[in-house]
């Protein structure tokens, strides 16, 4: 797999220019991506037919996860009019579980049977 091809194609579906101001924070999501994606699979290695899923997994992740912004705010889930409040839903609620957004197309590589830990190198 050919990361600056996946990061520079990320980098395409944010907007950002082509510095390299974020690039330690883009590696980071893209990695967490492939954890995620080989933790769900229950496969040892990325398969190389995601690899074009992969941008826009870790787009995902980026918006959901309010990566880039100081104060990540979520959405207005709820307005009281009597001494003005507003109450917002917390990153963590907004981001949920993004992978299972994906579930269909990670479904044909995912190990039905899961591994013990004595299984593992």
């Amino acid at each position: 797999m050919n990361r600056e091809i996946v990061l520079r194609q990320l980098k395409t579906l944010l907007g950002i220019p082509d510095d390299n101001s974020l690039d330690e924070l883009l590696n980071i999501i893209i990695n967490e991506c492939i954890d995620r994606v080989v933790g769900y699979c229950r496969i040892e290695e990325f398969p190389p037919l995601l690899e074009s899923l992969l941008p826009i997994m870790a787009h995902r992740a980026y918006v959901l996860g309010g990566y880039g912004r100081a104060d990540p705010v979520g959405q207005v889930v709820g307005v009281k009019q009597g001494e003005r409040s507003v109450t917002y839903e917390s990153p963590t609620d907004a981001g949920g579980d993004w992978i299972m957004d994906f579930k269909d197309r990670l479904e044909p590589f995912r190990r039905k049977r899961g591994r013990l830990p004595s299984e593992l190198d």
